[in-house]
């Protein structure tokens, strides 16, 4: 299971239901979850925070976001040789609240078939 950052927890408050990856604040607002489903393509996996909660906590804390994403794209096909998408970008939010968008790395992939 992925958890929230252990010193941005620390000093935020929440409290973490017991049976669901959930976690409330001090009013009972539901501020953070981490959720999994299945697709055809495999289990997805998504660790989801109110946008408020963790810009006011991150200001705060003095803290800044740094994100990656990574993926790829393959269409269902029966095509030889197999084409493929593969994509990465990072950015990053200090904790005055300025967002810094990284470069979009893409790369077409094929098989040697």
């Amino acid at each position: 299971m992925t958890l929230p950052s252990d010193p941005l927890l620390r000093a935020s408050r929440l409290r973490r239901d017991p049976d669901r990856p959930f976690w409330y604040d001090t009013d009972g607002q539901l501020q953070v979850q981490y959720l999994t489903w299945d697709r055809q393509s495999g289990r997805a996996y998504s660790l989801l925070a109110s946008r408020e909660w963790l810009e006011h906590h991150l200001e705060r804390s003095g803290h800044c976001l740094v994100q990656g994403m990574t993926g790829e794209r393959q269409p269902v096909t029966a095509e030889h040789p197999r084409v493929w998408r593969e994509f990465s970008q990072g950015a990053s939010r200090t904790a005055q609240g300025q967002c810094i968008p990284g470069t979009i790395v893409t790369e077409v992939k094929r098989s040697i078939r």
